[in-house]
């Protein structure tokens, strides 16, 4: 499916209205700050108790609603609303309203969604995102509707002798900063045994803070518009789940192995893969600052433990928290979900990968094998947030108050909406240009029934239960397809009316000429002509007419097919067209990684050795203390240090004492790596090896030459004995040795240093090889300098130690996703109350030079005098807590900070 654009206008529009209600709805009224009634009213008048009562309870229904249904009363209820909302309850991704049940009605709004239809080409978005004085006029609309019925003319007052006179009522609704109020004007005249009142108005007090629960709806509202959360979490997922390829997740939007049969999946099963996918990963995503979110929970599943980070979110301004944020998917909702291979196919219920096996004659090699998967997602799914603030509506006697309202995510071709208004979606050319010139040719056939077990009629095997039977019901051919037009009267030599035009075809950077370059000629989306192939380096033809887009397309093997766009093909056509066509140039591909700390862990490392350092400097002290004896203040006896003097010699350990605990006060109150300020972890860090190296100074120095090393510090002879017990200096030795280790890892490197090409260098010249057990998964994505421009082949490779593997490029500027994966992975012991974790394989780093790092910039220059290229990324420390794992969240912070020691690098 081709995506259309979404208006920009639109969607800035959208981000404009949101952040000035944010401002709006905070800003506090001082005209509006009544404390709010925490004792309800004393009445002397039974008929002003309960007209009093209609209101509140007119008022408790309608905010019981309105927070039911996103903002509305009744969103059906066009009038009331003012909206007029498009319902679809068997589909909610083609409605505008969502139910989180069958019995609900009516449903809840989207506040923002996909308006057009699933299939559109020109795609507009929506909200539904109410006003503060719009919920104030649909309450006082309803209260106008319901009083009257309520009152019923206090006939039961009638009845009891009372006279009273009433006109209709005018109510007055406001949502302060901590309360609501709702106030009705009448006036009621009340008469009764000679005595006569008038009830002006009245005002009922609503302890309900909606203002901090509106607030955080249209923030998590915002958060979705600028960051697509929803979208952003499934396509994590997506992503780390489906490699390697199983036919117990989801097919992977790209990958490659070596295995002698790909993995083939059923769409029906995908389907509800899916839908597990969102109701896991929505029930578990919290919002930073509001009650009860936070990072670490504990409990059996360790997989969700490790991961937790990824669902603790930052989506808001303030913090929240006497307010609950959760979020809903119910499997039971209807999705929109198409799944298509890259050849364009889906071969009706199955989804198989490219799959290639080559051969060699006389088994003069292996056969090798080689399954591309490259799947392309379309879906849109709806969420619904659900916000519940415990401390209101207690003076009502209720549980607090809850606020619902929808939200929808949306991917066309792996693209978010925001990818596709940008111009970064998957774009086609025309009908008949070809993605690749090999497809799979699939027979599925459903199983048959007999007894408990079902039979493939294909294979004749039997499986215990339908859905396994037809996982394997399928037999699959491959084809090579050699691209050809269909006969039509377009393509006829007699329609071919145009003058002559010249085709030159030469290679880019040497021009020379080049021949056998097949070319068509494509008019609009589905017409299309060969012209034959060039001779000579030239094609000369006519063409046939064509009222608009015209391409030429050009292919020949070992250069990048090229798509020439043109314009209207008249009977006055003639004219000669240049082109130039990159040579595919093949690169071995190598890779090796640069360690970086995880400061969190460095940070329970510093905790301790502070404890440890603290005890070692009380033992130097001492040690000085009561092997040297002091001299009085006033003079100086032979033999012996004045206290000034002493203090001298102890500088470096008092220096190194305020450094360590320094670090010990960024740290101590740190609890989880959210909190961890990184220029704080990293100036401990440095602290600690500096105090480290002050107090090793002191005592080596002592120990090898106490007297001359002290009559340095004291400008004369000094002849007493001083040395330091063994254990503290072998104490203090192996933490030199821990720390300066830690300090020579490119955590600590300056943004200054990162500037010199010698620092540089040095850093890459330390970084390791691959070791066994160990791979990178490459992925390049070649950033087009055209709409048309097709998509290179053999971008994609598992770089392993000892193994040969290749891409192929041409110049140009490349976006770079490198994956580290750990075969031995490791284990995370027991720890916050959760239990052991075995994290293999394990993903040791994941970096992007993407647009925020820097893209890859490939020159012609560079591929005409190298054969390989070598990617450098960053390795994490392997986590021994489960914590540690949200150090792989900071691949793009890591990629920026560090771009220029990650420049990949071609070598000869």
């Amino acid at each position: 499916m081709k995506k259309g654009q979404i208006s920009l206008f639109i969607i800035i529009g959208i981000l404009l209205l949101l952040g000035s209600m944010i401002l709006v709805y905070t800003q506090f009224d001082q005209s509006e700050d009544i404390e709010p009634l925490f004792e309800a009213p004393v009445f002397d008048n039974p008929v002003e108790e309960f007209a009093y009562n209609c209101i509140k309870d007119i008022s408790i229904e309608a905010m019981d609603a309105i927070g039911e249904h996103g903002g509305y009363i009744d969103p059906y209820d066009s009038y009331l609303s003012d909206r007029q909302f498009t319902v679809n309850l068997f589909d909610f991704t083609e409605s505008d309203l969502v139910a989180v049940s069958p019995q609900d009605n009516p449903a809840i709004p989207y506040w923002w969604y996909l308006k057009s239809e699933n299939d559109c080409t020109s795609c507009e978005t929506n909200h539904n995102v109410p006003t503060e004085a719009n919920i104030e006029s649909q309450i006082e609309i309803y209260l106008e509707r319901k009083l009257p019925s309520c009152l019923n003319n206090f006939s039961v007052f009638q009845e009891q002798g009372f006279k009273i006179q009433i006109t209709p009522a005018k109510p007055e609704v406001s949502i302060a900063e901590k309360h609501m109020e709702f106030k009705v004007v009448f006036p009621i005249v009340v008469a009764r045994a000679g005595s006569t009142k008038t009830i002006e108005e009245l005002t009922f007090f609503m302890d309900l803070k909606f203002r901090d629960i509106f607030n955080l709806a249209v923030e998590i509202t915002t958060d979705q518009l600028k960051n697509l959360t929803l979208e952003g979490l499934i396509e994590h997922f997506i992503g780390i789940h489906g490699i390697p390829p199983s036919a117990s997740s989801l097919p992977p939007q790209s990958f490659i192995d070596d295995e002698p049969s790909g993995v083939i999946w059923n769409k029906i099963r995908v389907e509800s893969l899916f839908k597990e996918l969102l109701q896991t990963t929505f029930n578990r995503l919290q919002v930073k600052g509001t009650k009860g979110a936070t990072r670490i929970q504990g409990g059996t599943n360790a997989i969700q433990q490790g991961n937790y980070d990824i669902f603790f979110r930052e989506m808001t301004t303030q913090p929240y928290p006497d307010i609950t944020a959760s979020f809903l998917y119910n499997p039971e909702w209807q999705i929109y979900l198409d799944v298509k291979q890259a050849n364009g196919g889906s071969n009706g219920l199955i989804l198989a990968p490219d799959s290639q096996t080559t051969s060699f004659p006389l088994s003069l090699a292996p056969t090798s094998f080689r399954n591309y998967y490259h799947f392309f997602y379309d879906y849109s799914f709806p969420v619904v947030v659900i916000l519940h603030d415990a401390t209101s509506l207690r003076q009502q006697g209720k549980e607090g108050f809850t606020f619902m309202f929808a939200l929808e995510g949306n991917i066309r071709d792996n693209r978010n909406m925001l990818e596709w208004q940008t111009g970064q979606g998957v774009i086609e050319t025309g009908g008949d240009i070809e993605w690749t010139t090999s497809i799979i040719d699939t027979t599925a056939q459903s199983c048959v029934q007999e007894g408990s077990k079902w039979r493939c009629p294909l294979n004749n095997q039997l499986k215990n239960d339908e859905l396994n039977c037809n996982q394997i019901c399928v037999t699959q051919t491959r084809n090579t397809v050699i691209p050809q037009s269909t006969p039509s009267l377009f393509c006829d030599y007699s329609q071919r009316l145009s003058g002559n035009v010249t085709i030159q075809v030469r290679e880019a950077g040497s021009n020379n000429k080049l021949d056998e370059v097949a070319t068509s000629f494509i008019c609009g989306r589905y017409r299309t002509c060969p012209l034959g192939a060039s001779a000579n380096g030239e094609i000369i033809s006519a063409l046939p007419l064509c009222n608009g887009n015209t391409f030429f397309k050009m292919e020949t093997p070992g250069y990048q097919t090229k798509i020439v766009e043109h314009g209207t093909v008249a009977t006055s056509t003639e004219e000669t067209i240049n082109v130039q066509m990159e040579p595919l140039v093949q690169m071995t591909v190598d890779a090796s990684y640069i360690n970086v700390s995880n400061l969190f862990r460095v940070k329970r490392e510093i905790i301790v050795d502070y404890f440890d350092m603290r005890t070692l400097i009380r033992s130097v002290n001492g040690t000085i203390r009561s092997q040297i004896q002091l001299s009085s203040n006033s003079g100086i006896q032979q033999g012996k240090l004045r206290i000034q003097e002493a203090a001298l010699i102890l500088s470096d350990v008092r220096t190194a004492s305020s450094l360590m605990g320094d670090a010990f006060e960024y740290l101590k109150d740190v609890d989880h790596y959210h909190e961890l300020d990184q220029d704080a972890g990293r100036k401990a860090a440095r602290d600690v090896a500096q105090a480290i190296t002050l107090v090793h100074g002191l005592v080596s120095k002592v120990n090898d030459d106490p007297e001359g090393y002290i009559d340095s510090i004291i400008r004369r002879d000094f002849m007493q004995d001083l040395t330091f017990d063994d254990a503290i200096l072998q104490k203090i030795i192996n933490l030199k040795v821990i720390w300066e280790a830690e300090m020579k890892n490119i955590q600590y490197v300056t943004p200054t240093e990162l500037t010199s090409a010698i620092k540089i260098e040095s850093i890459r010249a330390n970084a390791h090889n691959l070791m066994p057990g160990e791979k990178v998964l490459l992925q390049l994505e070649k950033i087009k300098e055209s709409i048309h421009e097709p998509t290179l082949p053999q971008t994609q490779a598992i770089i392993e130690p000892g193994q040969i593997s290749n891409i192929t490029l041409v110049p140009g500027q490349y976006e770079v996703n490198l994956m580290l994966i750990d075969e031995d992975g490791v284990v995370i012991p027991p720890n916050s109350g959760a239990g052991e974790f075995d994290f293999t394989p394990s993903l040791s780093g994941q970096i992007k030079l993407s647009n925020s790092a820097g893209v890859w910039t490939v020159t012609r220059d560079k591929l005409n005098t190298n054969r390989r290229v070598l990617f450098r990324m960053l390795r994490v420390d392997d986590p021994g807590h489960y914590e540690d794992l949200s150090e792989l969240d900071q691949s793009e912070e890591y990629a920026s900070r560090f771009r220029t020691v990650l420049e990949p690098e071609f070598l000869p």
